[in-house]
């Protein structure tokens, strides 16, 4: 059984630092399609569970096929407040664990704080690299969420490091237009050179390795031969007919940084989802991002994710109303208008919708609950726990 992973304080320090700069959101289903409420929104949580086709065909017989969800968003999901305790809340349901999945290389800033995105499960699947000599970038990710360039071939290389015994592990990397090699080895072992030829254009590659021999606590290392090569990030699996949850999410991300190019497209083809939760609108409502822009970029994420996998389930999730709702930093939008698209896009597009304006209340009553931590703007532990068990109620329809 996995190790549950709890934050350090050092990275929840440093996401309260960074709060002021950039937030995140959220995604969600329910039972009662039906508004009720004088805004039009449902008044419970969750709404459209029954639109979980594929969920629910899995869970009727999960030794019958494999489940990938793909946890799509902004720092709500990259600073791991809800997504961790999602996954092992799924697990203890008795579900396969197909291992830790995706594992970003991408990062939040250049200097000082360095959180990686990394992967569901930080103290199982991580990464390691000299920062100095790897730049990130977020904006129109051709990865998941983000990737890394190396500005030097001289001693770059990127430690991939599982406390979990698994059978591949695959290197996520851009296709130059120009030959480059990289190398890679397992446990200090012998290196494998992998050559790539100049394309015409750039798209998404992927090498596996074989990591079946390597044990319960291994190393991975990614070795740059060229200079200004692109990588994403490693996907680690068991394969078979288990569960699995991918967590990609980009710090301070709108909804209109992924699914902007065929190489997202392909990245997020290898994560083969199944289900996908989509939460943005934090960082929309702080930059006064109209909500019809936001909502033709969510649009444009689920149109992007049902080309890849048509029967694709989707959860779309509303965030709560934070600190710029207020008087203390007032924005041009509130959090209802951005949820109102998004439960709109939710019956346009037949997913399940999770409102955490309901399932948190007022910002006056989440704080005095204490449901945010100091920054006023992301969750607390306990805010948390309530995005993780919101989204397990609809799992659980």
């Amino acid at each position: 059984m996995k190790k549950i992973f709890k934050k350090s304080g050092t990275l929840l320090t440093a996401l309260v630092i960074l709060a002021s700069a950039q937030s995140c959101k959220k995604a969600g289903i329910s039972d009662d399609p039906k508004p009720t409420s004088s805004d039009g929104l449902p008044t419970t949580a969750v709404v459209g569970a029954e639109n979980l086709a594929q969920w629910k065909t899995y869970k009727a017989s999960p030794t019958n096929s494999a489940f990938n969800w793909v946890l799509i968003g902004d720092s709500y999901t990259q600073g791991n407040y809800y997504a961790w305790k999602l996954f092992y809340k799924v697990l203890n349901d008795g579900y396969a664990d197909g291992g830790s999945g995706y594992c970003s290389f991408s990062r939040v800033d250049d200097e000082g704080l360095h959180i990686m995105d990394q992967s569901i499960d930080p103290n199982i699947l991580y990464c390691t690299y000299d920062y100095a000599k790897w730049n990130y970038t977020r904006e129109k990710t051709i990865g998941p969420d983000g990737w890394v360039t190396n500005t030097t071939a001289t001693n770059a290389t990127i430690t991939v490091t599982s406390k979990e015994a698994v059978n591949t592990m695959t290197i996520v990397y851009e296709k130059p237009t120009t030959a480059e090699s990289f190398r890679y080895r397992v446990n200090g072992g012998t290196w494998t050179t992998v050559n790539l030829a100049a394309n015409t254009a750039t798209s998404i590659g992927n090498t596996v390795v074989d990591v079946s021999t390597a044990g319960d606590n291994f190393t991975v290392d990614i070795d740059p031969l060229s200079v200004g090569m692109n990588f994403c990030g490693v996907i680690s699996k068991w394969g078979g007919n288990k569960m699995m949850m991918d967590k990609c999410g980009i710090s301070g991300a709108r909804a209109d940084y992924p699914a902007q190019n065929d190489e997202w497209n392909q990245s997020m083809q290898l994560l083969a989802p199944q289900g996908a939760l989509i939460q943005y609108g934090v960082n929309e409502q702080i930059q006064d991002i109209d909500p019809a822009y936001y909502k033709t970029s969510v649009q444009n994420i689920i149109t992007k994710l049902r080309a890849i996998s048509p029967n694709c389930d989707i959860i779309l999730m509303s965030p709560p109303q934070t600190v710029y709702e207020t008087s203390d930093a007032p924005r041009k939008y509130k959090q209802a208008d951005y949820a109102k698209v998004l439960y709109q896009l939710s019956l346009d597009n037949k997913t399940a919708y999770v409102n955490l304006n309901v399932a948190f209340g007022s910002f006056a009553q989440a704080s005095a609950n204490g449901l945010f931590n100091a920054d006023r703007t992301h969750p607390s532990d306990t805010g948390g726990d309530l995005i993780a068990n919101t989204i397990y109620s609809a799992l659980k329809k």
